[in-house]
């Protein structure tokens, strides 16, 4: 509760402020508000047809009462981690009946939430933890019906997951005894195994026969030339190499792993033989061995992903949760163990509360971590400050097209509530029928916005029906478009552009700014595509 205190008032800090993810995933909802809004919107209809049934439902619903979607998505992270701290805290006493690991357990998983985006973006990724800590808890328990209910809210909140819940249950069929791998004899394993297979293809099946009506998935092949998934890519997938691939990013095993006292938890295979010298180890139930079964099950995940990439989306998405939860509680056993085997030594040569003591500032010194931070809740919120320009726009008709390659262009739709042909931010290119029709849009953008020849200007807001151009200071800089990351995905267009501002050469759009500029705030400036069109070329 502290933690989601402290989240909210990072939330609620501004007029603008705004999880950076939203502005993907929680942006189109707006329509809900306003059906006038977004009409014919690439983007917007793109980003809708990603979200998930239950996800969808969930706002839909908050809206159709008046909640807002911005505001719900900062409201539900503190909700979210309190029932994950729940599920978390009493499967963790399931393996190991101690309120202390537990807790220690729990308070761990949260500082590992909060000090990564997830959590605090309100999209589907919200839901990860708390969904699979509820499975967990109730595979813990074999409790048959609880266990289908939770799959069904993962397909319908982060399908992800429906494949490593149903990959658990059919690792626990398997029983390693006296130097042999068996089969379990238990019908109940199998009745569970069949109800939540059940369930899971039920909820997956829409994903396999329906089509998307943006293309198929990129393939791997097709991903690994283009450089939109290289290094300083927006999507940059193939940027490591070796070990860090394996290891690190979408690619890798761990896309983050915090606070520095979740790395103990490696270190659980390590003192299980030690057993007889860390009696807490003693205590643990067999359900201590979820952990093993949820981590085979998520690497098995893992390298299927990496076989089918990208049909199974990014291979981080199904250990970059598990890790959490595998660490978080391993990392309880074992410091807690070690301490309470260090306080055991210690009340052999001094007085009981001296023991107590020290345990207890082990517990203490986990809660005061963050305190030692110079950034804990690392959410990555945006404070836009360009609010004149969003309530201009947003006085504008609501059919209006903004164009833009300017970064500001991935707040428009969110914050000004007005379409864009393109942005930085949702130029994603993983369906392939939708990439393709932004790459061209940026790529027409960067010839028109440059070239000395209105007439191609002209063709271009005809052909797109721009009605507002926005730029900014780089706009026409070669320096800056140099050094874009995002422009340098599009050769030759971008080359050619600089090229062209390098010979001195006026853009058309830079000369006709003294007329036709609507808006000027700083270095930006929006720019009427009517009064372009009504130039006679020169």
């Amino acid at each position: 509760m502290l933690y989601g205190c402290l989240f909210w008032r990072k939330a609620f800090a501004g007029d603008y402020s705004l999880q950076d993810d939203a502005r993907q995933h929680i942006f189109w909802m707006q329509r809900w508000l306003d059906p006038d809004l977004f009409p014919n919107d690439l983007i917007a209809d793109y980003f809708q047809s990603l979200a998930p049934f239950g996800y969808k439902t969930l706002y839909k619903t908050a809206a159709s009462v008046g909640i807002h979607p911005f505001l719900l998505s900062k409201l539900l992270p503190p909700i979210l981690s309190i029932v994950a701290t729940i599920y978390g805290f009493f499967f963790c006493l399931r393996i190991l009946p101690l309120p202390v690991v537990a807790f220690v357990s729990t308070l761990l998983l949260n500082q590992s939430m909060w000090m990564w985006r997830d959590l605090g973006s309100g999209t589907p990724r919200s839901f990860a933890i708390p969904l699979l800590l509820a499975f967990l808890y109730y595979l813990s328990r074999r409790a048959r019906w609880p266990c289908v209910g939770v799959i069904l809210l993962e397909g319908w909140f982060y399908p992800h997951l429906v494949l490593i819940s149903v990959a658990t249950l059919v690792i626990r069929l398997l029983r390693y005894q006296h130097g042999r791998v068996g089969l379990a004899q238990d019908p109940l394993d199998y009745r569970l195994l069949g109800w939540g297979a059940a369930a899971g293809i039920l909820v997956l099946l829409p994903f396999v026969v329906s089509a998307s009506p943006y293309g198929p998935v990129i393939s791997a092949t097709q991903a690994k030339i283009m450089p939109e998934f290289g290094a300083g890519g927006r999507q940059p997938f193939f940027s490591k190499t070796g070990l860090d691939y394996w290891l690190g990013g979408k690619s890798g095993l761990f896309s983050m792993l915090n606070p520095a006292a979740i790395f103990t938890g490696f270190l659980l295979p390590l003192l299980l033989p030690l057993r007889q010298r860390l009696p807490l180890l003693l205590k643990t139930t067999p359900a201590f061995g979820l952990l093993a079964q949820l981590a085979g099950a998520s690497l098995g995940c893992f390298f299927m992903a990496h076989v089918l990439l990208f049909r199974l989306h990014a291979p981080n998405r199904y250990t970059h949760y598990s890790a959490s939860i595998i660490l978080s509680m391993a990392a309880a056993i074992v410091l807690i163990s070690l301490a309470d085997a260090a306080g055991r030594w210690i009340r052999s040569f001094f007085p009981k509360p001296v023991a107590k003591t020290f345990v207890a500032g082990v517990v203490i010194s986990l809660m005061l971590y963050p305190t030692s931070l110079n950034s804990f809740l690392d959410v990555l919120y945006l404070a836009p400050t360009q609010g004149t320009l969003y309530e201009f726009l947003a006085q504008q008709p609501k059919d209006t097209l903004v164009a833009s390659l300017s970064e500001e262009a991935d707040n428009i739709s969110t914050f000004a509530r007005r379409s864009v042909l393109v942005s930085q931010e949702h130029s994603i290119a993983y369906h392939t029928s939708y990439y393709d029709q932004i790459r061209q849009r940026v790529i027409d953008l960067i010839y028109a916005q440059t070239s000395p020849d209105l007439g191609k200007l002209q063709r271009i807001i005809r052909q797109y029906g721009i009605d507002v151009w926005l730029v900014d200071g780089g706009a026409f800089n070669p320096g800056f478009m140099a050094q874009s990351k995002w422009l340098q995905q599009f050769k030759p267009a971008i080359d050619d552009a600089i090229a062209t501002l390098k010979q001195g050469q006026q853009p058309a759009l830079r000369a006709l700014m003294p007329t036709c500029t609507l808006f000027r705030e700083g270095d930006i400036a929006l720019i009427e595509a009517a009064c372009l069109l009504n130039q006679p070329e020169f």
